[in-house]
């Protein structure tokens, strides 16, 4: 069993909150079988990666746009260079 106190800490030791937290803690390991979320969490999360997603593309389109017009610069400058 898990322990989460010390046996001397006569406080907390033998608290049914105590006891539960650590049956709790210990249930998993016993069972052998990874935990896995209900369908619905995993949707969750799938629908909150797509929203994620959808806003990082957004705010990053200003961003993709300055980078393209900075490589256009370099290009004709670059160019520039040469014909000099």
């Amino acid at each position: 069993m898990v322990c989460l106190v010390s046996s001397s800490d006569s406080k907390y030791s033998s608290t049914a909150i105590d006891r539960h937290r650590a049956i709790q803690l210990e249930a998993p390991l016993k069972m052998g079988a990874p935990a896995m979320p209900p369908p619905w969490v995993a949707q969750l999360f799938a629908d909150l990666d797509n929203r994620v997603n959808a806003v990082v593309k957004i705010a990053l389109q200003p961003l993709e746009e300055h980078v393209k017009k900075l490589n256009r610069e370099v290009q004709r400058l670059r160019e520039d260079q040469w014909q000099v």
